[in-house]
C-alpha cells in the first residue's frame, strides 16, 4: 500500500513539474499608439502639445496568473508650442522617447478576454529634431539658439485587455490582440529656457492597439 501511494504521489509530482515547465511566462507586445496631451498655462504663458501617433514595444514577465512586471519603450514625434505676451509663439518639434517600467495585476479571465491594470514610472525624453531653433526673446526678436534634450520623470497608470486569437488557454504560447490605455503625468518640458518655464505638471493620454506574443 505504501509503495503504491509513493508511486502515485511521484506520478502527480512529475505531471505537475511537466505542466509548470510548459507554462509560458514571457510576452512581447508591439502596438500602435496615439499621444494626446493636456494644455498647461500660467498667468503669462500657455503651452500645448500637438496630437500625434507612434509605437510602443514592451516585454512582460508573468510571475503567476495575476501578477507581472513589464518594461516598455515608446516613440512619438510632436511639437511643444509655447505662447506668451511679448515673446510670441515658440515651437519645439521633438522625438518623444518613453521609457517606463510597471507592475501589472491581472483580473479574472472571462472566456477569451484577459483584463489587466498597471502602475509604475519612468521617463519622458524630449529630443529636439533640430539642434538650433529660432526662439523669440523678451522683445519678440527671434534669434538662432541651440537647444538640447530635455528629460522628465513620469508616473504611468493604465489598463486594458488581451483578446486571445490563436491559443486560447492561459499560460500557453499564442497570439493576442491587445487594446489598452496608458496615462502619464510629468512636468512640462522647458528645454532649459526660462522663457518656456511653466513649473507645472501635465497629463498625456495614450491609447494603444497591437499584438502580444506569448512564449
Amino acid at each position: 500500500m505504501f509503495k503504491k501511494t509513493a508511486i502515485l504521489l511521484g506520478a502527480i509530482l512529475a505531471c505537475s513539474l511537466l505542466a509548470a515547465a510548459q507554462e509560458v511566462r514571457q510576452e512581447v507586445t508591439v502596438s500602435a499608439t496615439g499621444l494626446f496631451t493636456a494644455n498647461s498655462s500660467s498667468p503669462l504663458l500657455v503651452q500645448r502639445a500637438t496630437e500625434t501617433g507612434g509605437i510602443l514595444a514592451g516585454y512582460r514577465y508573468n510571475f503567476n496568473h495575476w501578477a507581472s512586471v513589464e518594461a516598455n519603450y515608446g516613440w512619438n514625434r510632436n511639437s511643444q508650442v509655447y505662447f506668451a505676451l511679448g515673446f510670441g509663439e515658440n515651437r519645439v518639434q521633438s522625438n518623444v522617447n518613453q521609457w517606463t517600467a510597471d507592475f501589472v495585476a491581472h483580473t479574472p479571465t472571462w472566456r477569451h478576454l484577459r483584463p489587466y491594470v498597471l502602475g509604475g514610472g519612468g521617463a519622458f525624453v524630449f529630443r529636439p529634431t533640430h539642434s538650433f531653433l529660432a526662439l523669440s526673446d523678451a522683445q519678440g526678436v527671434r534669434t538662432i539658439t541651440p537647444v538640447g534634450t530635455n528629460a522628465q520623470g513620469t508616473f504611468v497608470y493604465g489598463g486594458g485587455a488581451d483578446f486571445d486569437m490563436v491559443t486560447r488557454e492561459a499560460g500557453r504560447p499564442g497570439i493576442s490582440l491587445r487594446l489598452g490605455y496608458r496615462g502619464y503625468a510629468y512636468k512640462v518640458p522647458n528645454f532649459g529656457f526660462a522663457r518656456l518655464q511653466l513649473n507645472s505638471w501635465t497629463h498625456a493620454s495614450q491609447p494603444e492597439a497591437g499584438l502580444t506574443f506569448r512564449f
